[in-house]
């Protein structure tokens, strides 16, 4: 009996995945993500070329699927991860604060509408937090260097695509394209994660320090509570992360040590060839 575990998870338009959990002949208990023929060749044949402890290991293709699946054309197996997602990992022993509470007034140019007096929607994480996210950086900085030292970018790193219970792991390469794929008008992953250079065609083609930038994307939010560009419409992000300078950590939090500072500041340059390679980083 299958049981669907987290509902479907849709790229660029068609086509759809969905993901199960299932058992092996083995006993073994996997997750199975189900899907057309093409999206499932292509992010299945990237995984099984990876060997790396922080990504998620692939098994087999399934052609045959159970019942409850075959609105697919077909399938692979994986492991099956218990945890939760990155933010949440970094940021969970934080006491919950009302959300309905006045805050501060916070900079327009960062899109968050104006309020009275109280405290800040940033908030750090706490100082365990914080050391989860120091020890997350160089694993998640080496995951991404072995997609791309084989020739591809994630394109899609945001907190639901980093799985961690003891450490984090990545997972979800179904937007992974080759590096030197040209930049068009499909919007790859989540906007508030992605680098500027995606909405701008004009800027060639894209290269791994749009992995980069998005994982500046992600250890900011966990760090700060907020997102450096946060807004429900897609195309004001954009806008934002195009023509405005991304905030900086410290500025808007207390107690922000200085080199994770500079080095997630760095990450969100506007230019890519402004922000370190994932080698430089580790």
């Amino acid at each position: 009996m299958l049981q669907e575990q987290w509902g479907s998870l849709q790229t660029e338009g068609p086509p759809v995945f969905s993901v199960y959990e299932v058992e092996d002949a083995d006993g073994r208990v996997l997750a199975l993500k189900a899907g057309t023929r093409q999206a499932v060749e292509h992010e299945l044949a990237i995984l099984k070329s990876l060997s790396h402890p922080a990504i998620v290991r692939a098994h087999e293709r399934v052609d045959r699927l159970p019942s409850d699946a075959r609105r697919h054309e077909c399938g692979f197996t994986m492991d099956r991860l218990e945890g939760v997602d990155f933010v949440t990992w970094v940021r969970g022993d934080l006491a919950v604060e009302d959300p309905d509470a006045p805050r501060t007034n916070l900079p327009m140019a960062f899109g968050y509408r104006m309020q009275a007096e109280g405290r800040s929607a940033f908030r750090r994480c706490s100082d365990s937090g914080l050391e989860r996210l120091r020890r997350a950086l160089p694993v998640l900085a080496s995951a991404l260097a072995a997609v791309h030292e084989k020739g591809f970018i994630h394109f899609d790193v945001q907190p639901h695509n980093v799985i961690c219970a003891e450490e984090p792991v990545l997972v979800d390469l179904a937007n992974a394209v080759a590096i030197g794929h040209p930049l068009g008008s499909t919007l790859y992953g989540l906007p508030s994660y992605v680098a500027p250079e995606f909405a701008d065609s004009s800027r060639g083609i894209a290269s791994p320090t749009a992995d980069a930038y998005s994982l500046g994307a992600l250890f900011f939010e966990a760090l700060t509570g907020q997102l450096p560009f946060p807004d429900d419409d897609p195309v004001k992000v954009i806008t934002s992360k195009l023509t405005l300078q991304p905030p900086v950590a410290s500025e808007l939090v207390e107690d922000v040590p200085a080199d994770l500072d500079v080095l997630i500041a760095a990450l969100l340059a506007r230019s890519p060839t402004d922000r370190p390679s994932l080698r430089e980083l580790l």
